[in-house]
C-alpha cells in the first residue's frame, strides 16, 4: 500500500476561465458608478443660500423675524396679519418639506375676518436651523408656546397640516387651556407604512443618498415628489414648485431635516390623541397617497368633538390643490365657534 502523498504547494492552481473577465467587469462597473456620481453632483449641485438672498423673494412684508426663547432662542420667520382685536387668532402650522407659503391661498381671505399667524418652523423656510440642533416634537411645541407669548396670543385656534397637524394636537394635549379649537389637515399621528413616505423624504432618510441631499437638489426630483402629493399634478404651479425647490436651500435647512427625521423617527404617541376633547375639524383629501383618508376616521373616532370631511379628487395638500373647497369647510367650522 503506497503511503499518502500530500499535494505539492508549489503547484499553482489553474485560474478559472471566468475569473479575470469577472474582475474586469466589476472594476468597469465601479468606475462607471463613480463617474455617474461625479456627473450627477456636477449637474445637480446646489449650494446653501444665505437667508438674505432668499428673503429678497420670500420674505417681503408682511414677513417679519421674531426671536423667541431668549438670546439663545430661534429667530423665527412669521407673518401676522388681520385684525388685532380678534379674541381667538388662528395659528397655522405647515407640514414636512413645506413652509408658511403653503397657506398663501388662504391667508388673504382669512385675514379679512380673523387675525392669522403663520410661521416657518425651525429647520424650514427662512427660519433655518436652531443652535442646539434639537428638532424633537416636544421642543417644537415649546417654541410654539414661546411664540404665542411673544405675540400676546393667550388662546388660539390651531390649524396644522401633516407634521404640523401633529404639532397642533400635541400643543392641544400639552396646553389644553391655550387651544380652543383645531383643524387637522392630513395630520400625522398614527403609524405609517414606508411606501407612504414622499420620494424626497425617502431619499433624505436613505444612506448614502442623504449625503447627496446635502449638496444636490434636482428640480425634477422636487417636482416629482410634489406631484405625488397632488391628485391632479396639473394643479402644481410654477410658484409652488419654486418655493419647494428654493426654500430648503436656506443655510442649514437640509442638515436640520436629517436631524429632525432622525430625532422623530420613533416618537409615535397616538395614545395621546384619545385624551383630546375639543371641537376639531378633520380635513382630508380622498386621493391622499401619503396618508390614506381612512386615517381621518381614526382621528374622528379618537377625538371627542371631532368631525371629518373628505374632499373628493384631492391629494395630500388640500390647502394648495383645492384651496377654495378646503377653505369653505374651514370657514363653516369657524362660523360655529360662537355656538
Amino acid at each position: 500500500m503506497k503511503p499518502y502523498a500530500r499535494p505539492s504547494r508549489s503547484q499553482p492552481r489553474k485560474p478559472s476561465r471566468w475569473r479575470r473577465p469577472l474582475l474586469w467587469g466589476l472594476a468597469a462597473l465601479a468606475v462607471a458608478a463613480v463617474l455617474a456620481l461625479v456627473v450627477f453632483i456636477a449637474v445637480y449641485f446646489r449650494a446653501d443660500q444665505p437667508v438674505e438672498a432668499l428673503a429678497a423673494r420670500w420674505g417681503q412684508p408682511p414677513s417679519q423675524f421674531i426671536t423667541v426663547g431668549g438670546e439663545d432662542g430661534a429667530r423665527v420667520h412669521v407673518r401676522d396679519v388681520g385684525p388685532r382685536d380678534d379674541p381667538t387668532p388662528l395659528l397655522l402650522i405647515h407640514g414636512s418639506a413645506s413652509g408658511l407659503h403653503t397657506w398663501d391661498a388662504w391667508s388673504a381671505a382669512l385675514a379679512q375676518q380673523r387675525r392669522v399667524v403663520m410661521l416657518d418652523l425651525p429647520g424650514f423656510g427662512l427660519t433655518g436651523p436652531v443652535q442646539d440642533g434639537n428638532y424633537a416634537v416636544a421642543r417644537q411645541v415649546r417654541l410654539l408656546t414661546d411664540l404665542m407669548d411673544v405675540l400676546g396670543l393667550r388662546r388660539v385656534i390651531v390649524v396644522g397640516h401633516g407634521f404640523g397637524g401633529e404639532l397642533a394636537w400635541q400643543l392641544a394635549y400639552a396646553h389644553p387651556e391655550r387651544v380652543s379649537r383645531m383643524v387637522l389637515i392630513a395630520a400625522q399621528g398614527y403609524p405609517t407604512q414606508p411606501w407612504q413616505v414622499p420620494l424626497e423624504q425617502r431619499v433624505m432618510e436613505t444612506p448614502p443618498l442623504n449625503w447627496l441631499g446635502l449638496i444636490t437638489r434636482p428640480r425634477w426630483l422636487v417636482e416629482r415628489s410634489l406631484a405625488q402629493q397632488f391628485a391632479n399634478p396639473q394643479r402644481v404651479t410654477p410658484q409652488m414648485l419654486d418655493a419647494y425647490l428654493e426654500l430648503p436651500l436656506r443655510e442649514g435647512n437640509r442638515r436640520a431635516q436629517l436631524l429632525r427625521l432622525e430625532q422623530n423617527r420613533y416618537h409615535a404617541q397616538s395614545e395621546r390623541i384619545r385624551t383630546l376633547t375639543l371641537p376639531t375639524l378633520i380635513l382630508w383629501g380622498e386621493q391622499d397617497r401619503q396618508a390614506p383618508s381612512e386615517q381621518a376616521r381614526w382621528f374622528e373616532r379618537d377625538i371627542r368633538g371631532a368631525r371629518a370631511v373628505i374632499l373628493p379628487g384631492v391629494g395630500h395638500l388640500p390647502q394648495e390643490e383645492a384651496p377654495d373647497a378646503a377653505l369653505a369647510e374651514v370657514m363653516q367650522f369657524l362660523a360655529g365657534e360662537a355656538q
